[in-house]
């Protein structure tokens, strides 16, 4: 449609960080959904790791029949630093929510 509306003399502006609208690479597409997931997967995890009660952390991807493999291959691509710098936080939160409880 928006080929189609160059055609006919609109200005078309397109922003895509997959690059799909220029290079029509389905292949391509697919594999940095699948990264984008996989980290997500990953967060997720992580999240679901750190907190107190796992029921707290709700994304759709925690549903996703093949999420443990999902969340394996984001963990071994995205930045440790970043899983660690989530996981610290998540744990530093937990720990203000306990001591806010007890007093």
């Amino acid at each position: 449609m928006l080929d189609h509306a160059r055609e006919l003399g609109f200005n078309v502006e397109v922003s895509d960080e997959g690059r799909f609208f220029e290079e029509r690479d389905v292949h391509k597409l697919c594999k940095a959904v699948e990264v984008s997931s996989e980290a997500l997967a990953a967060i997720a995890g992580a999240l679901k790791d750190a907190v107190a009660d796992p029921r707290a952390v709700q994304s759709p991807i925690l549903g996703s029949g093949d999420f443990e493999r999902m969340e394996q291959r984001g963990r071994q691509c995205l930045n440790p630093e970043l899983l660690a710098l989530i996981l610290s936080l998540c744990r530093r939160r937990r720990t203000e929510a306990v001591q806010q409880f007890v007093k």
